[in-house]
């Protein structure tokens, strides 16, 4: 998730963001990571992250294509765990 400190919307998917990380967390196929574009300004625009909070699918390393799903736990973990082919339970 490519997010701002200040954004509304960041904050109110962070947590959402933090459960599915931990529901995906025992699988080692699936890593969520979360990059502060305050911080990150080049990482971000290296990306073209043009609004936040911004998810990105990356496969072996390289980028694939940004997430477009809703921003829920279920969706999140649904949607990692259908592109690395593996299964979660909430």
């Amino acid at each position: 998730m490519f997010y701002a400190p200040w954004c509304g919307h960041c904050k109110a998917f962070k947590p959402g963001f933090m459960e599915a990380a931990e529901a995906l967390s025992d699988n080692s196929k699936v890593k969520l990571a979360a990059v502060d574009c305050t911080e990150n300004q080049k990482v971000c625009g290296e990306y073209n992250v043009g609004g936040y909070p911004t998810i990105k699918y990356f496969g072996k390393g390289k980028f694939v294509e940004d997430f477009s799903a809703p921003r829920t736990v279920d969706a999140v973990v649904s949607y990692m765990t259908q592109k690395a082919g593996v299964k979660t339970e909430l």
